[in-house]
């Protein structure tokens, strides 16, 4: 599963529709529909923006694909449990930063065919 397919998982968990999940992560919805039909890779802001107004899903699961979609909240106290394996660096968040816009470039080539 990609990340454009677990963003859709997100939006199909929560029940949301793809114009009100846009607003709540604060895009547009033509943004959302590209993202989730596979027409263009989820960009840094949408990935931070779900971070950001959604702090139960996972980084590592919606970056990554790695882990659960939800963070278990630990049973003992009512803060979020955050296992360390979630996080990840500035660095490394840069890093996945630059591979999208790579990815980007190459799909428009493909689209373009060169």
């Amino acid at each position: 599963m990609d990340i454009n397919q677990r963003i859709k998982k997100i939006i199909d968990h929560f029940g949301f529709e793809q114009k009100d999940f846009a607003k709540k992560i604060g895009v547009t919805p033509s943004t959302i529909s590209v993202t989730v039909n596979g027409l263009s890779p989820a960009g840094a802001k949408v990935i931070l923006n779900i971070l950001n107004e959604m702090p139960e899903i996972s980084c590592e699961w919606l970056i990554r694909g790695n882990g659960e979609m939800l963070i278990k909240k630990n049973e003992s106290n009512s803060n979020e449990a955050i296992d360390k394996e979630q996080l990840i660096t500035y660095s490394q968040f840069e890093d996945l930063q630059n591979e999208i816009e790579k990815l980007k470039k190459d799909i428009g080539k493909l689209k373009k065919g060169n």
